[in-house]
């Protein structure tokens, strides 16, 4: 299942909520791994990181209804868990970075509605980012871009002794740094 009815699906969560469950491997998501490495640990038996490179999600899909907004606004809850192979910018290793997402989503109608707009002609700031649905709207796609938005633009491990090591065996000390001689200009 890739496109839903995304209006048709949110109607169907009252009175008791029916999430879409489901998971993919990783490689299904081909704009997330573009620029991995290669999703297996040497450490990792084959049947190991085929388990490991399962992404689990669910969609929770919700109507609300405000003053401000009287037809309502349709929400899609997402939690999404996955472990991806990165490399550690600290060690230049590769290691699984364990990664879960509860992310919120509008879906609107048509490109008009992406920005709201005062009656002074300022963009409205909303509390969730919005996506197009006429009425279909590809699921995994979704799942794909909240993955990217997870994912650190540095990873590294929690605590990384070697890269600590290697820090300290490559830094240049304070007292040798070429602003140490400013520091030493504004004392005198």
């Amino acid at each position: 299942m890739r496109k839903i009815d995304v209006y048709t699906f949110i109607a169907q969560q009252r009175p008791i909520a029916k999430p879409l469950i489901g998971e993919a491997d990783i490689s299904h998501f081909r704009r997330f791994c573009s620029d991995l490495p290669t999703q297996k640990l040497a450490t990792e038996s084959l049947d190991e990181s085929l388990v490991r490179n399962q992404v689990y999600w669910q969609v929770e899909g919700e109507q609300l209804s405000t003053e401000v907004y009287p037809q309502g606004r349709y929400l899609l809850h997402f939690l999404i868990e996955a472990e991806p192979v990165v490399i550690c910018q600290r060690c230049m290793k590769p290691f699984r970075f364990a990664l879960t997402v509860e992310a919120t989503v509008e879906v609107v109608p048509s490109e008009q509605q992406l920005e709201a707009v005062s009656e002074s002609g300022e963009v409205v700031l909303d509390d969730y980012e919005k996506v197009v649905a006429n009425p279909y709207l590809d699921i995994l796609e979704l799942v794909e871009d909240e993955l990217i938005l997870a994912l650190p633009f540095m990873p590294s491990h929690e605590s990384c002794a070697e890269g600590q090591a290697l820090l300290d065996e490559y830094a240049t000390p304070a007292e040798e740094s070429p602003f140490a001689v400013l520091k030493n200009l504004k004392n005198s």
